[in-house]
């Protein structure tokens, strides 16, 4: 698989993992469930779906680390001005295409639209490992969905598990992705699962879904997270299976 189009998609479920089987089929795609563009911020602001415990928002008010968004640290910010309250010594992108690159920095870059003041999720995962977004949502029962984000990695590597939890039963997947090692460019990462109908008078289910970061690792590991989207999913015909296999990419 080329690393210029690093598109990893699966299907999982809330009760056990799903083989999907279609013929002849025609992807749409439905409702928007949430999309999450993290806006325009020339400075650095926080997401109520960091969940506590995770990341320390990087407000650049107090300690040097803070200032530079070091290792569990995080920040919503557009990739131009991410070094604007830090020392010169950030691993971050440079302010200007024609900057003067400090030591450890990165060339400019854009959120993955193109837009130059768009704001991404600028994350320095360090050795947490846990979630960097988190969200409820109601999903129906017997509905397939989409999840997918962009993801520009600075500093190599970054992994990531996907977690979906049915508030309903108490039942929680999982679905742990590739490794993101290409640095330099947007990549985005997709996800299919179900909401399997296990009874016909549950209908909505309340779901937390979130982005977990998996890889743990110190200096380095940094990345930008843009345009988080859950959507629905409708594959005409499909048929829906049974199985105890692996998710199959």
């Amino acid at each position: 698989m080329s690393h210029k189009r690093m598109l990893l998609t699966s299907v999982v479920s809330f009760f056990g993992l799903f083989l999907i089987t279609a013929h002849a089929q025609t992807t749409t795609y439905g409702d928007t469930i949430f999309f999450d563009d993290f806006g325009k911020h020339p400075t650095r602001v926080s997401t109520p779906y960091m969940p506590g415990g995770s990341y320390a928002f990087a407000d650049a008010s107090d300690n040097e680390d803070e200032k530079a968004d070091q290792d569990n640290y995080y920040a919503i910010v557009d990739p131009r001005h991410i070094a604007d309250a830090g020392p010169s010594n950030y691993f971050w992108t440079s302010t200007s295409l024609n900057a003067n690159l400090p030591s450890g920095a990165k060339p400019y870059t854009t959120d993955h639209t193109g837009d130059t003041n768009g704001a991404v999720m600028v994350i320095n995962a360090g050795k947490t490992v846990n979630y960097i977004y988190k969200r409820p949502v109601s999903l129906k029962t017997g509905f397939r969905y989409q999840f997918s984000f962009w993801i520009y990695v600075v500093a190599p590597n970054a992994q990531f598990i996907m977690k979906v939890e049915n508030q309903n039963n108490n039942s929680t997947s999982t679905f742990k992705g590739v490794v993101f090692s290409t640095v330099g460019l947007w990549q985005k990462y997709t996800l299919a699962f179900s909401v399997p109908l296990l009874s016909a008078a549950v209908t909505k289910n309340d779901v937390i879904v979130g982005l977990q970061n998996e890889y743990s690792v110190n200096m380095g590991y940094d990345y930008y997270i843009d345009d988080v989207l859950l959507s629905t999913l409708h594959t005409d015909p499909v048929t829906i299976t049974a199985s105890n296999i692996s998710p199959v990419c």
